[in-house]
């Protein structure tokens, strides 16, 4: 059996929490003391967001003051500019972002059955749809986005109403073209379940879609069969996986999630599966008619709740052999989990959270270092979705002395009222958080 080491960080300005459902099968919470709040910080979650605009005509921008710095600021003092989105009849809903030095893409849908791939450009200092036009209220629903380079990007889709979903590999145009090339790929399956792509290079990218992980194994570009083979199955086939996303360093370095769910009244278990050079290794796993127990003959972690929701976006590696998630089912409960091996071929576990008097809920993470992580949070009460979202920047977290502390998205003063859905960068010189009618951008540290 492999070794497995549970530890609780004693943070002064978090609380530590345990995991749920560990072997046993039981919960088991620890409360620290009182947080000090932070030099320069606050804990007043009403003084932190920022005030969506109407977007322009020709696209979006970080639109400018007036003369003389009059009119309405539209960065934030800690350096969150909110950037226009292009003109759509029905509001965009920003599901992910993948963001490169220079530029990003994102993907947007809308609640009347629409999508549309977006791309952001520090040259032109705006977004630009580039889609081809052909999701324009077809019952779309809009999944994740990845991209090798600036020049070629993987977007992914799914319907409402139909079972399996699509996978669009897009080209940027040589000039004199201006339209970008599409190439879709269909993934097949009984549930109505949404794609997620993810990858480290051109060559190597991967689907997660229907309890299975697809590889390219070929050119994305090529006519022909289709280059994705299955590289992972799960074999549970009573209660199987629905993989939200993945994360990791290299092709030998990844972490794929999902959930198991045990129907109406049987618990909703991490899933996060591991590869490297080895093959892939099923890491948290648990049995959901057992409160996420142990499974039978598994090795794997039980850990209940989820990392993030089923969009997968509460999950980052931030160096290798280093998993971030942050773990909360029905009730957030805002564990911010840490996996890395133990050195004694198993996994250790850490576990922290934000003090209760910080009032927020985790959502989605990304960060530099393990030791520099920023967080999309909500309201302690949104336990779905990040209405009146703000940005937590949690440093050392792990160690006594760290803690969580606000960095505000406020433009004149007005605090946010839209969600944010995805927090993603290269740096924190590079930082994107986006959400419904919201792209926000930060290139300050």
């Amino acid at each position: 059996m492999k070794s497995l080491v549970f530890r609780i960080a004693g943070v002064s300005i978090s609380m530590a929490a345990a995991v749920a459902c560990v072997a046993s099968g039981n919960d088991d919470e620890t409360s620290a003391a009182p947080r000090d709040v932070p030099e320069g910080g606050t804990t007043v979650p009403t003084e932190d967001g920022g005030e969506a605009r109407e977007a322009g005509p020709d696209g979006g921008a970080i639109l400018d003051a007036g003369p003389d710095g009059a009119g309405s600021a539209t960065c934030s003092p800690d350096g969150w500019c909110l950037t226009e989105l292009p003109t759509y009849s029905d509001e965009l809903e920003l599901n992910d972002v993948w963001p490169l030095a220079g530029s990003a893409f994102a993907i947007a849908g809308t609640q009347l059955g629409s999508v549309r791939f977006l791309e952001w450009s520090d040259a032109s200092n705006r977004w630009s749809a580039i889609d081809d036009d052909t999701l324009h209220y077809v019952d779309a629903v809009a999944g994740s986005v990845w991209a090798p380079n600036a020049d070629e990007v993987y977007f992914t889709t799914s319907s409402w109403s139909s079972p399996g979903g699509l996978v669009h590999y897009g080209k940027r145009p040589i000039p004199p073209a201006t339209d970008w090339s599409w190439k879709r790929f269909s993934f097949e399956c009984n549930a109505t379940e949404t794609p997620r792509v993810w990858g480290t290079s051109k060559s190597d990218v991967f689907v997660m879609s229907c309890a299975k992980i697809h590889r390219l194994a070929g050119d994305a570009d090529d006519a022909g069969a289709s280059p994705w083979i299955e590289a992972y199955v799960d074999d549970d086939a009573v209660y199987p996986v629905t993989f939200h996303g993945a994360t990791g360093t290299s092709r030998d370095d990844a972490w794929f999630v999902g959930t198991r769910a045990g129907g109406f009244r049987g618990g909703r278990c991490a899933v996060v599966v591991r590869k490297t050079a080895a093959g892939y290794e099923p890491v948290v796993d648990g049995n959901p008619s057992r409160g996420c127990g142990q499974k039978a003959g598994s090795e794997a972690i039980p850990i209940a709740g989820a990392f993030g929701r089923a969009t997968g976006d509460a999950i980052h590696a931030p160096a290798k052999d280093r998993f971030i998630g942050v773990s909360f089912g029905t009730v957030p409960n805002n564990d911010v989990v840490r996996i890395a091996p133990n050195g004694a071929g198993g996994y250790a576990v850490d576990v922290t959270s934000p003090s209760p008097e910080l009032s927020v809920a985790l959502r989605s993470v990304w960060g530099a270092s393990e030791d520099d992580l920023w967080f999309v949070v909500a309201p302690p009460t949104s336990t779905t979705d990040s209405f009146n979202a703000s940005i937590v920047r949690g440093t050392n977290i792990w160690a006594d002395g760290g803690g969580f502390q606000y960095s505000t998205l406020a433009l004149n003063g007005l605090p946010n009222s839209k969600a944010l859905q995805r927090i993603r960068g290269t740096s924190n010189t590079n930082l994107w958080a986006v959400g419904a009618n919201s792209a926000f951008y930060k290139k300050t540290p």
